[in-house]
């Protein structure tokens, strides 16, 4: 059940930044880089 509702968080997760990725190119830059620890 863990797993289950880890992968959802994750999808909505990736749901949104790719959103904000859209809407807001530099921003989702941002958390691209703040997630994958590129500085």
């Amino acid at each position: 059940m863990i797993l289950v509702d880890n992968g959802r968080v994750i999808c909505r997760l990736m749901d949104f930044m790719l959103k904000v990725k859209i809407s807001h190119p530099q921003k989702g830059e941002f958390f691209l880089d703040l997630k994958f620890g590129r500085t």
